[in-house]
């Protein structure tokens, strides 16, 4: 140890301190790297899930049309009986 290092306050040494700050940047910079990595996933999952609704709500509009379709279909051939 250094001479800056073997200094103590009240029991508390610069070794001791620096130890402290290095233990809580590791944990700082691995919560903001999984939420980091937690909202990029999220927001790739909300924008997959709106293409799927997208793409759900047109099938549904083509089967409504059809659906139609085959309504006026039919009344107009009972009308022909």
């Amino acid at each position: 140890m250094t001479p800056v290092e073997e200094k103590e306050i009240k029991g508390i040494t610069l070794k001791n301190v620096l130890w402290l700050i290095s233990s809580t940047v590791t944990v700082v910079a691995s919560v903001l790297l999984t939420y980091s990595s937690l909202s990029s996933k999220i927001d790739s999952f909300m924008i997959k899930q709106g293409g799927e609704d997208a793409i759900q709500n047109m099938k549904l509009q083509i089967l409504e049309k059809k659906n139609e379709e085959l309504m006026d279909l039919m009344h107009s051939m009972q009308e022909k009986k």
